[in-house]
């Protein structure tokens, strides 16, 4: 954990990277007030920093064995180029919400 972070929603969930591309991996999803990250036990699988994320939407796709589910898609830029993100868990938009308002206090925060 990053100093004076803490976090503010954790769930388990699976996650790929692209529209197509990578296969699903299980993991923890973590959102705290500087970042949202998945890890499995200890490898790093996604990150993104709350100032780096564009867009941020419930998506229905296809998930394990073409099953489809509400999953949060999240659109983001870490340095050079955006990339795409999908997560399935419980309560997608819950997510949504939780992380626009760090969003929002994020930005203040800068300020």
């Amino acid at each position: 954990m990053l100093e004076g972070e803490k976090i503010v929603l954790r769930a388990q969930g699976s996650f790929q990277e692209g529209r197509y591309g990578s296969p699903w991996k299980l993991g923890h999803l973590y959102l705290t007030n500087k970042r949202l990250f998945l890890i499995q036990v200890t490898k790093w699988v996604f990150e993104a920093g709350l100032d780096e994320i564009r867009d941020l939407r419930v998506v229905k796709r296809g998930w394990l064995l073409g099953v489809r589910i509400k999953q949060l898609g999240v659109s983001f830029q870490p340095g050079r180029g955006e990339r795409m993100a999908f997560i399935g868990l419980e309560e997608p938009e819950r997510w949504v919400e939780a992380i626009k308002e760090g969003m929002t206090l994020a930005l203040v925060d800068r300020r």
